[in-house]
């Protein structure tokens, strides 16, 4: 990553990530309804491909308590075509495929210290859905979304910040229509999700 401050009021960033690899070992579970003779419970391996990412982002002092807040991330979500579980206890290799979309989240959001013990955070972000109605997939329907969040950091000792936040994520309706191993999947999804989250830090 790389920062750059062409003054004391304005600072702007860029950072980049390359794909992370994960080998995972597990069980693979099928169920009697739908699996009929494969029901059981196998042992599987697996190499997942988290994607890369690339972060530009801006901060600029609004006055000497107020900082606004920009970023734009981009995601190579592309790089997960699919997921191969292999086994030597089957004689097929159970595979998801995603076929998924390159997304770009853009956010904005403001910093406001009410004084030397108290902050106010308040925020807006809109992301890109990485799957279309074609291609959605029915373990992890995802669509386009928006997130509200507020949140405060304190200060009640010199070595201690606390901070709380609370976001809502606004997710628009998720249709599906796919046809794969001779059954259609045809439906919405309707999607939306609150999240609430602390954090306490002492410095020794």
């Amino acid at each position: 990553g790389l920062t750059y401050s062409p003054d004391d009021n304005h600072h702007f960033g860029v950072a980049y990530r390359s794909k992370i690899e994960y080998d995972v070992e597990g069980d693979i579970t099928f169920k009697p309804v739908i699996a009929g003779p494969l029901a059981g419970t196998y042992e599987g391996e697996t190499s997942v491909d988290m994607p890369a990412s690339l972060q530009l982002s801006y901060a600029g002092d609004l006055s000497d308590r107020t900082q606004i807040l920009m970023g734009v991330e981009w995601m190579e979500w592309s790089s997960l075509d699919q997921l191969v579980v292999e086994s030597d206890q089957l004689a097929f290799n159970p595979t998801e495929n995603f076929d998924w979309e390159n997304t770009v989240r853009y956010s904005l959001g403001v910093r406001h210290a009410m004084n030397e013990t108290t902050v106010l955070r308040a925020g807006v972000a809109q992301e890109e859905s990485t799957q279309g109605t074609d291609n959605r997939s029915a373990i992890s329907p995802d669509s386009d979304r928006v997130w509200l969040t507020l949140g405060a950091g304190f200060t009640p000792v010199e070595n201690m910040t606390i901070d709380v936040g609370y976001a809502h994520i606004f997710v628009e309706d998720a249709d599906i229509n796919r046809a794969d191993k001779g059954a259609q999947l045809k439906g919405t999804y309707e999607l939306d999700a609150d999240v609430i989250g602390a954090q306490l830090s002492y410095r020794f």
